[in-house]
């Protein structure tokens, strides 16, 4: 701003003294973190991110897989796809209001990992399912695994803000 008018008269910056430290050689290896005097963010963060992308990924990954494998296994119906989409949607409607009391009651943090263990299991059912091709209960689990996935969205909307450190989220919340 002040520099979009060019430089003020009698300013040089060689004579403008700063109260900035140096930094010294082992917290410019270690990065930002102790820069700031301590760790920038919880503990777990990184799990909860690597755990939360490999959900998402895998969620997007298995609902690809379960289109193509609905229309092969109904005999190239493009009704059980489309079917199958209503299944992964219609759920999402109830899901986040149990979701949120939840988290609050019992804490996002284990909403969020026993939601994401349960829908695990309920997609390794899946696969047994699919070799002995009982389509009808491949429906039911993807309705019960994004019931689950909508239950556990609140508590992961509740986790985020903890990945930052406390002066970023004031200013964001300001």
């Amino acid at each position: 701003f002040l520099w979009s008018r060019g430089p003020r008269p009698g300013y040089h910056p060689a004579t403008v003294e700063t109260s900035v430290e140096p930094v010294s050689a082992p917290a410019r290896r270690a990065g930002s973190a102790s820069i700031t005097g301590g760790d920038a963010r919880p503990a777990g963060a990184g799990r909860f991110l690597a755990a939360a992308g490999i959900s998402f990924y895998g969620d997007w990954l298995t609902t690809v897989a379960l289109v193509v494998l609905l229309y092969r296994l109904t005999g190239d119906s493009a009704a059980a796809p489309a079917l199958y989409m209503v299944a992964r949607v219609a759920p999402r409607i109830f899901g986040p209001t149990i979701g949120g009391s939840l988290a609050d009651r019992l804490g996002p943090a284990r909403i969020a990992a026993d939601c994401a263990i349960f829908q695990g299991a309920l997609t390794a059912l899946i696969v047994f399912l699919a070799i002995q091709h009982v389509v009808w209960a491949i429906y039911i689990c993807v309705a019960a695994a994004q019931l689950l996935n909508s239950v556990a969205q609140p508590a992961y909307g509740a986790l985020v803000p903890r990945l930052a450190d406390r002066k970023s989220t004031r200013l964001n919340s300001s």
